[in-house]
């Protein structure tokens, strides 16, 4: 008996989190590669704040994602419900 994978419409939430990772990665390695140094001395905003500016980007397209999975897919709030909540939080943290 061969094995199938059910097929998904929408992506899982290990695909929205690997995503939302490599996103992250990719901001974190564009910030170290300019001529300006590690320190980004050259864009007068320290680098903790751009990393937790980056963080509320990556939350606010993360809920973004959510909501438009929720409008097409009503019968998974309940499931997502407690997930888009903790990523609203933390993007009004």
């Amino acid at each position: 008996m061969p094995l199938t994978t059910p097929s998904r419409r929408s992506p899982s939430r290990r695909s929205l989190l690997a995503g939302a990772a490599g996103a992250t990665g990719a901001v974190l390695l564009t910030g170290c590669s300019g001529s300006g140094g590690a320190t980004g001395a050259d864009s007068g905003i320290a680098l903790d704040r751009r990393m937790r500016e980056s963080a509320v980007r990556d939350s606010r397209q993360l809920l973004e994602r959510y909501d438009a999975t929720l409008a097409a897919h009503p019968g998974l709030a309940e499931r997502l419900g407690p997930l888009r909540e903790a990523v609203a939080a933390h993007t009004t943290a």
